[in-house]
């Protein structure tokens, strides 16, 4: 039997079982604040063979559509939300890691908040 052969036999196999080459990417939500009649949702995605940890900000509408604000690597933990007139500021920190980093501030303008 050639290799070819075989490959493809292997895949087919693969194909049937219902076996997927790629593992799901786990995402859970870590925090929500309300943000006028909106709120803001922020998830968690745990890292695999190809990503970091990754901490992705949303914005919920009243319909419940969501819309991606923001994207941040390495942040698995949120400490706290503040809104101020020109910006929203989250302190958040990677726990995740052996020797635990302080927590850094990110700045979301509001702009990207409409």
């Amino acid at each position: 039997m050639s290799k070819m052969t075989f490959l493809h036999i292997v895949v087919i196999f693969f194909l049937f079982q219902g076996c997927t080459l790629l593992p799901d990417v786990e995402k859970k939500v870590i925090y929500e604040y309300p943000y006028h009649e909106k709120m803001i949702r922020i998830y968690y995605f745990s890292a695999n063979a190809t990503s970091q940890n990754m901490m992705q900000i949303c914005l919920v509408s009243e319909g419940g559509d969501e819309r991606v604000v923001a994207n941040y690597e390495c942040y698995n933990h949120v400490i706290s939300v503040d809104t101020t007139t020109n910006y929203m500021k989250i302190v958040a920190r990677d726990s995740s890691a052996y020797f635990p980093h302080s927590p850094d501030t990110l700045y979301i303008s509001k702009e990207l908040l409409k």
